[in-house]
Order: C-alpha cells, then structure tokens, then sequence
C-alpha cells in the first residue's frame, strides 16, 4: 500500500492474501551508505518480518500460528469490511500487534468518522425535513449529535440516525449542519458542515381591502338599488359579504361582486351599508359605513269618501232630475259610478260630479240610487243608498 493506504498497482490480489503492508516510497539504507526511497516487496515484506519480530520479542513463547493470527487480528481493515482478496485482514499495526502478543488492551485514539447524508448540501428544505447522519468507528459509535448553526438540535446514542428538523421554527435564510460521532473512548469526529437554505411560505398577515362604491353616501335608493363592491388584497380576495344595518345580506366569492338590494321590503328611512372581504389566510377587511335613505311610494290603502248629496232620502222626483255627488280621497279620487237600482248608470272622472238622470222610463214606485268611488290604488268605497219615489 500506499502513504494513504491505497492499493499499489503491481499488489498480488486472491484468497491467499492475508495482509498488507507498505511498500510505496519506503525510505531505506542504501547501498554505498546513506538513504533512499524503494518500492517493491522487497520493502513490504520486511515491514512485515519486522513486526512479527516485535511481536515474538514481546513474547516469546508464542507459535508462529499464533504471530500470524496476531498479525491478522490487529491489522487496521481497509476496503472492503472484514476480509477481502485486495487487502486481506488489512494493514499491519506494529503497536496493537505488540498489545496483541502481551495481552495488553490498546489504546484507542481513532475518533469516528461522521457524514450528513441528508439534506445535500446547497439544497433547500421546507416543513418538517430529515436531517440523517452517518457514523463508523474502529470499535463502535456510542454517540451521534446534530447541530444546526453551532447549537445542538438532536442526539442519538445509535448510528446511522434521523433528526426531525421542523424549519417553520426558523427564518428564511442559510443554515449550517454538522454532525459529531462519539465513541467509548470519548474520542469525538465531526463531520464537514452542509449549507442549505430554509424556504418556507411567509406567513399572509395582511387583510384585504373593500370599499362600498355604490350607492354614495348620503344617497336615496328606491325599488330595487345594486350594492356595488370593490376588493383588493396581496395575495388574493376570497369571500366578499355586503352588511346592511349589521345584517348579512350577501356573499360573492369573487371581487368586485354586485348585491341586489329589493329595498321595497324594508320600511322607509336611514341604513348603513357596510362590505367585508376576506382572504385565503383568514384575514378580513371591513370597508368604511355608507349611509343610505330608503324612500319608496307609500302603499295607499285608505278607500275614498262618497256620498250622494241630492236628491235626498224619500224625496219623489219628476221625468228628469240631477243627482249630485261629492267623493273625497287621501290621495285623489280618479272615477265616480252612478248606479240606479244597483245598476250601473252613468260615470265620471270628477269628484263631486252631477249626474243627469232621466227618469221617464222608470216605473213608478220607489228606485234606488248609489254611488261608487275609486282611487288610483284601486280603493272602492259605496255611498249609502239613497231611496226615492216616482
């Protein structure tokens, strides 16, 4: 192997390999005196021989079945875990090995070697993301923690380990991670830091905007009045309601929204109009008061007055007479009837007209007269009858 413990190009690989030692660049003695750097078996080889020397020279009484399976045991491991034909049990160690052969148990000084596997650094996270850590060691990571710009965020006593990073809890921006394995010798290996950046969806604090833009304030509507609003908001309108006098009244869930208003259904007088626009976020903006006067016709339901004025009750009239009549009303009297005997006879468009009537075709004998009254609202009202004798 190499200075880095790679495997050199001309190393014999196969299943009867049972370590590896330098042999790469070995300074040596040179010939003629001095030194000199060689490469080869010629320099491995020895490396080995000398080992085992120190391992029997530690103790004696060991077989050379013993030194070997010393030598194999206390070799490092390089590629592939456990055995493998490039390696074989690895690299001699001279000084476990020596441990090895007296019984001593060696020092460890190997930290562990940790990685953040997850996030990849220069990623971006969002939400509830999985920070996962890595961690190996010589004889076993008893410890893994998690750090996020320097301060501890999570620890584990097992490895490899996940850490729940919830990023909603921090602001926008670059954060470093790094993890640190611990092993039984309290031997501490951190990790390279990773980068990434937290960008989660900011938080819409802001309401909407509405306006009542129809009817103006101050304003009189009749009959059926259209409620015009107008909503504006950062991120975008919802829900738009249009209030009167308090009382929802409507709702549209686009902005600008129109709102019937049949204002004939509520009595005559001052409102108050108010709209409110609401927002995905659940903010809500209520627009400014707008006050109103409904003032609609007022429903005429009170009959005219009518009364027949001559001829009077009982009274005997000739071949012709004139009958007058005087009608009043609330609002205005448009038609008076003349009935004779309940019958229609003759009308008018006046309110105190005077009727001529002929009475030559009449029998003799007593008849009735009466006179009927109308309005423009279609109001009725009958006179009281009025008895005469021809």
């Amino acid at each position: 192997t190499d200075s880095a413990d790679a495997l050199a190009s001309w190393s014999n690989t196969g299943n009867n390999v049972d370590v590896c030692a330098p042999g790469v660049n070995i300074l040596t003695t040179a010939r003629g005196g001095g030194y000199g750097y060689g490469t080869g078996t010629s320099f491995s080889a020895p490396l080995v021989a000398g080992v085992a020397a120190l391992v029997v020279s530690a103790n004696p009484s060991l077989t050379g079945a013993q030194v070997r399976d010393i030598l194999k045991q206390s070799a490092d491991d390089l590629g592939s875990p456990g055995w493998d034909p490039s390696y074989g049990w690895g690299r001699i160690n001279a000084d476990k090995a020596v441990l090895a052969a007296t019984g001593a148990t060696p020092t460890d000084t190997t930290p562990p070697a940790s990685t953040i596997a997850a996030p990849l650094a220069g990623g971006t996270v969002s939400g509830v993301a999985t920070i996962a850590v890595t961690a190996t060691d010589d004889v076993g990571v008893t410890k893994v923690e998690c750090y996020i710009n320097g301060a501890l965020a999570g620890s584990s006593a097992i490895a490899p380990a996940t850490f729940p990073w919830d990023t909603a809890a921090y602001a926008n921006g670059s954060y470093t991670l790094q993890a640190r394995a611990y092993d039984a010798a309290g031997n501490v290996g951190a990790s390279a830091t990773v980068s990434v950046s937290v960008q989660n969806g900011v938080p819409d604090l802001t309401a909407p905007t509405a306006q009542v833009t129809s009817p103006a304030n101050g304003s009189t509507v009749t009959g059926v009045a259209n409620i015009d609003v107008s909503a504006v908001d950062n991120v975008g309108v919802t829900k738009v309601e249009c209030y009167i006098n308090g009382t929802l009244v409507g709702t549209s869930p686009t902005a600008p929204a129109t709102f019937p208003w049949n204002t004939a259904t509520y009595a005559n007088g001052s409102y108050t109009l108010q709209a409110r626009a609401s927002d995905a976020a659940g903010n809500v903006g209520a627009s400014a008061t707008v006050s109103v006067s409904v003032q609609n016709p007022v429903a005429d339901t009170v009959a005219p007055a009518v009364r027949i004025t001559s001829p009077t009750n009982g009274v005997t009239v000739g071949k012709s007479t004139k009958v007058y009549v005087l009608a009043t009303d609330n609002v205005g009297v448009t038609r008076v009837d003349l009935l004779v005997d309940g019958k229609f006879y003759a009308t008018s468009a006046l309110a105190a007209p005077v009727f001529s009537w002929t009475t030559s075709k009449l029998s003799r004998g007593s008849h009735t007269l009466q006179a009927v009254a109308y309005d423009a609202a279609g109001n009725t009202t009958r006179s009281t009858v009025v008895t005469i004798k021809k």
